[in-house]
């Protein structure tokens, strides 16, 4: 585009002017996490009373989920890719779906119409000198939505980072309609560690190799994890995401990625979710490539990775290994997300030496009462999000159980001595009633 600036002029709108664009009845894809545009979700919910039956589909949300409200559901459905805190009443409550979806199938899924877009909206840096402009924290599944939708709405917002890899950059000439607004960043508060999740993340650590590939997600184990990994050397990272914990470890120097055997020398991912530190250390960071979801999660790269650490957490995992992370029950608490494509790449590893870690707590608290996470079964309506032939390693505070190759039985056994000691011997008696 000769005059990308002129074109650029000639689509700002307002709030309230861009979200009037929408036509009724629509389908919206909403970016995720930080690509998530606030202003622009505000703007909607301003003017509620211009929609009727419109669908606004997403992942990961923090903030700004008034249409999920039951004032709004004459005016707008959420159709739920990843549940939260802010879109789980909604869905208990039948004004909201979830859609079950792999991770790194949503492009493909965009692009060839399975999921038809109508809307794409998201929010980005201002252009530079060429006209580029970043999506900054998250590269998921921005430039296939971008070629999927009939309509994409970009909020431009000052504050975010700027990240420079390909699958960043959006020209301004693939906008329809630019809102500059400039919205705070979400951001997730550093969790406190306690002592149980620190003894797991040391048993973590103890499967962890010099050289070794880790994907880690975020919360208090995963950053267990990462500070009992300091002592170790020239680790890489492959991962759906990139937290404060795994930033800190690259800190310390126990991160460089250069015995990684794909995308050396840099943390390759799809997405950061943290603190307002950790967007700031991601700005203009060459140590940082963000990458489309299908490129990061697919299991066919996954399984590239020689080496590979994966390691996930789970709401439940019966005396089988079935792995529940999505629901307690019919409940939805959150979705699949990532953890079967890094489970199925690390299964399917090509040098063979992959480890794919389940750690958890041996219990939770549910409504005032201890309940154990290892059970005879999975809860009654709970959706499986790893079949059990999928299930290699399981840490608590315990121990570490590795179920890989071992019968029904003696994976129950295993799954018996890690369990918290005040429920074994309820989960030995209904392991001999089977």
């Amino acid at each position: 585009m000769k005059n990308w600036k002129e074109y650029y002029d000639s689509i700002l709108r307002t709030p309230d002017e861009a979200v009037r664009l929408v036509p009724d009845g629509c389908r919206i894809l909403v970016g995720g996490s930080t690509a998530r545009p606030m202003r622009l979700m505000q703007a909607l919910v301003e003017n509620a009373e211009h929609f009727h039956n419109v669908r606004i589909m997403h992942g990961l949300s923090h903030g700004w989920e008034d249409y999920c409200d039951a004032s709004m559901k004459d005016h707008f459905t959420h159709e739920s890719l990843f549940a939260t805190k802010n879109t789980r009443a909604a869905l208990a409550e039948g004004r909201a779906e979830y859609v079950p979806c792999f991770y790194y199938e949503l492009p493909d899924a965009f692009t060839s119409g399975i999921i038809p877009i109508d809307v794409f909206m998201f929010q980005a840096t201002p252009p530079n000198a060429y006209g580029y402009c970043s999506c900054s924290l998250n590269a998921d599944i921005i430039q296939e939505s971008v070629d999927a939708a009939k309509l994409v709405i970009v909020q431009i917002n000052p504050n975010l980072p700027w990240s420079s890899g390909p699958d960043c950059l959006v020209h301004v000439s693939r906008i329809d309609c630019a809102v500059e607004a400039a919205s705070p960043l979400a951001t997730i508060p550093i969790p406190e560690i306690t002592e149980t999740e620190r003894i797991i993340g040391e048993y973590c650590a103890s499967l962890v190799n010099d050289g070794d590939t880790l994907q880690i997600g975020i919360g208090s184990i995963p950053d267990a994890v990462c500070h009992a990994l300091t002592d170790k050397k020239d680790l890489g990272i492959h991962s759906e995401m990139i937290s404060d914990g795994v930033m800190d470890l690259w800190r310390s120097g126990a991160i460089t990625d250069l015995k990684k055997s794909t995308h050396r020398g840099v943390m390759y991912a799809s997405f950061a979710m943290g603190s307002q530190k950790l967007y700031d250390s991601i700005d203009n960071n060459p140590a940082v490539e963000l990458a489309g979801i299908k490129k990061v999660n697919h299991p066919f790269e996954v399984a590239k990775c020689a080496n590979l650490v994966s390691i996930n957490s789970c709401i439940e995992i019966d005396l089988m290994g079935q792995i529940v992370s999505g629901s307690y029950g019919r409940r939805i608490i959150s979705g699949a997300g990532g953890q079967l494509d890094f489970m199925s790449g690390a299964r399917m590893a090509l040098d063979g030496n992959a480890r794919a870690i389940i750690a958890i707590t041996s219990t939770h608290t549910k409504n005032g009462k201890t309940i154990s996470r290892i059970k005879p079964l999975i809860t009654e309506g709970s959706s499986v999000t790893a079949t059990r032939e999928f299930t290699d390693y399981v840490i608590t505070e315990y121990g570490i159980a590795r179920l890989r190759g071992l019968s029904l039985r003696d994976r129950a056994e295993e799954l018996i001595r890690i369990s918290h000691p005040d429920f074994r011997d309820e989960l030995r008696e209904s392991l001999e009633r089977k």
